[in-house]
Order: C-alpha cells, then structure tokens, then sequence
C-alpha cells in the first residue's frame, strides 16, 4: 500500500471505523424475539410505539459505537431506529509529513443512521451519513500552517438474510473530501464512490482519494 493510500485510509477511519461496527462475523438469531413496543405520548393509535432495541437483530445499541443515542419506533410492517453520534477527534494521529506527526488539531464527526427492520426484527438494511470538520495541523497546539479539512460519506447496506450481518453489502456514495487552506484555498478535493462485498472487501471503487494527497498537502504544512 503507497504512503498516500495509507494515510488516507487513517484519515478517513475515523468517520468509517464506527460505522463499520456491527458488520463484522457476529452471530445472528435465526428467529427474532418478540418487541416490546411502549405507548408514547398521546393516543397510541394515532403515535408509533417505542420498541426495545435488544429485541432486535442486530441490537443497534450493541452493534455501534459507545454514545450512540438511538431511537426505535414501529413503523407499518417492522421497525425504524434513528442513531446519532457526535465524536472529538482533537488530537487524533492520522500520519506524518516527513518526519514530523500529522494531527486533526481539532475535529469533530457525526454520524446518523437508520437502521430498518421487518416485522421478525430482523434488520434488512441503513443508511449512515457521516460528516467531519477537522482542523489539520503537525503540531497538537496548532502552531505552524494549519489545514481546514472536510468529508461527507453517505453509505448504503444491504442484507442478503435479514438480520445477518456476514450477508451485508455495503455502498458509499457521496463520498468528498476537501482540504482548504486558512486564506479558503482549496488544495486538495476529490469525489466518489467505493462498494464491498459480504467479505468487507473493496470490489469497485472511483475517485482519486489515494493519488497524491500526502504530497499535495504535506509542502503547505512544511512551508516547502
């Protein structure tokens, strides 16, 4: 693997390790238990009624990172969970200019999902949109040049058997980087998309995150 394809998937792992919990080799139920769906607010014919995680599969709170704050709902035919999660990735190691340490000085990511089930609660498929902006710098104080970094990534998973997570196809759409420096130039940008198979092997991909990124950002932070 070049230096540059290594750094970007540092780089990017931040926004994607999270969502890649949970599409690992864990087991899955064959059959689901019941919900145990609670009233909220007014009138539950009229409101949709909150459903347990843990009676899902997979369990979205086990099955994504630690601060996810979920919201499960019945919806007509199954379940609907929404997920949120805003993390601090201040002084995070992404990789190195020369000799020197590449940081996010400061940076924080989201991430929203929606996870489906059906009426087996069992999953069938998500959504996860993740976003960063990420101050890039060689040293964790943010003395020196600085970068002003930004991603977006929208993926899509699908489940070849509803609720096992080895039979998850994964898409990323959507998936930009811009780096600009503190003046608003922009010195690096790129767009595309990458796709995996059940195995979480890349099999299709376009866009040139990995072609001379290192080299066109690490002179503006070395003043060369």
């Amino acid at each position: 693997m070049s230096s540059s394809s290594s750094f970007m998937v540092l780089l990017i792992s931040a926004l994607l390790a999270a969502c890649n919990q949970g599409l690992g080799p864990e087991g899955s139920r064959s059959a689901a238990g019941s919900a145990q769906p609670v009233a909220v607010g007014g009138s539950p014919a009229l409101d949709r009624l909150a459903v347990d995680p843990a009676s899902l599969t997979p369990d979205p709170v086990a099955s994504s990172d630690e601060g996810t704050q979920w919201d499960c709902r019945s919806i007509d035919g199954g379940v609907m969970c929404t997920g949120h999660r805003t993390a601090v990735e201040d002084g995070t190691d992404i990789g190195a200019c020369a000799d020197q340490t590449l940081f996010i000085v400061r940076g924080t990511a989201n991430r929203d999902q929606v996870r489906n089930y059906n009426a087996d609660l069992l999953e069938t498929s998500r959504e996860v949109h993740l976003t960063a902006d990420e101050t890039l710098g060689l040293s964790l104080t943010g003395s020196g040049a600085t970068l002003s970094a930004k991603q977006n990534i929208l993926q899509k998973i699908t489940f070849g058997v509803p609720g096992a997570l080895e039979t998850r196809v994964r898409t990323e759409t959507g998936l930009y980087l811009q780096v600009r420096e503190a003046h608003g130039r922009v010195i690096f940008q790129s767009a595309g998309s990458r796709s995996y198979d059940e195995a979480n092997e890349l099999i299709d991909h376009n866009g040139r995150f990995e072609d001379a990124f290192l080299e066109t950002i690490c002179p503006v932070l070395l003043g060369s």
